[in-house]
């Protein structure tokens, strides 16, 4: 049986709230944040997965559908 996930969905409008509180807004806006999958720069407009670790890291996947499947397929130990 696949163990279950909670998964949080920020909307366009609430992500500037959430970066904030993460201590993040001002490395996104200045372009320090990259994709975890392929190293792309992370922009408000292509972020689709933060996943903010225990040591005050954050961890960021770009919108790209190769690194979202890259990405979950490395959470699921299959790659």
């Amino acid at each position: 049986m696949k163990k279950q996930e909670r998964v949080l969905a920020v909307f366009d409008e609430e992500l500037i709230n959430l970066l904030g509180s993460l201590n993040e807004l001002p490395k996104i806006e200045s372009g320090e944040r990259f994709c975890n999958i392929c190293n792309d720069t992370i922009l408000f407009n292509n972020i689709s997965i933060i996943v903010p670790q225990e040591d005050k890291k954050v961890i960021y996947v770009c919108n790209k559908p190769s690194c979202v499947e890259a990405y979950s397929l490395k959470q699921d130990g299959t790659k």
